[in-house]
């Protein structure tokens, strides 16, 4: 199993972003663009994972969901990649609003991945939300220091309430995104 952990993100913020996700699309020659239902904010990649540790990891999971509060996050007016220009291997959009609220979860859940024995990735955690892969610009783009420039409209605040243990499965010839199990942080918390 394909696994990862993520704050699931609203309807509307994903519509938001399928614009962004467009101007962008109208700026390539070529990428891999995620389809809206697949957008995501990654606390934690597991990778491929033994079905038999997952029920231990959701324990985890959970005691870090009982530690947990609401709080709210917006986006940044850059899109930015990682990656050489040619193409930018990955385009994604960061955050802004409560990240240290944000960096508590994300150790919340690292700590729980790992005190169910299970590996964590060794590159720092970097807040973002991918919005294509693999993509080679037209000339128009200015791409510098990981910038793109590129004009866009701001896709709406939200609040996290929770995060959920996702899967990752190929359906069809795609790949789908799904949750297996969502933790929501205490209504006192919220």
């Amino acid at each position: 199993m394909r696994l990862f952990v993520a704050i699931e993100l609203p309807e509307m913020v994903r519509t938001a972003l399928g614009n962004v996700q467009q101007q962008v699309r109208k700026q390539t020659i070529r990428g891999r663009f995620f389809t809206e239902s697949n957008m995501h904010l990654t606390l934690c990649f597991l990778g491929e994972t033994k079905p038999e540790r997952v029920q231990e990891l959701m324990l985890f999971l959970q005691e870090a969901a009982a530690l947990g509060k609401a709080f709210p996050l917006h986006f940044a007016r850059q899109l930015r990649y990682f990656g050489t220009e040619k193409p930018a291997r990955v385009v994604w959009i960061g955050l802004h609003g409560e990240l240290k609220e944000l960096r508590k979860l994300q150790l919340l859940v690292a700590r729980a991945v790992e005190k169910a024995g299970l590996p964590l990735e060794e590159r720092p955690y970097v807040p973002h939300i991918t919005l294509a892969r693999n993509c080679v610009f037209s000339a128009e783009v200015l791409l510098t220091q990981g910038k793109i420039q590129l004009s866009m409209p701001r896709p709406p605040e939200f609040e996290v309430t929770g995060f959920s243990l996702m899967i990752s499965e190929q359906v069809d010839g795609k790949r789908i995104y799904r949750a297996l199990d969502r933790f929501v942080f205490p209504k006192e918390c919220q």
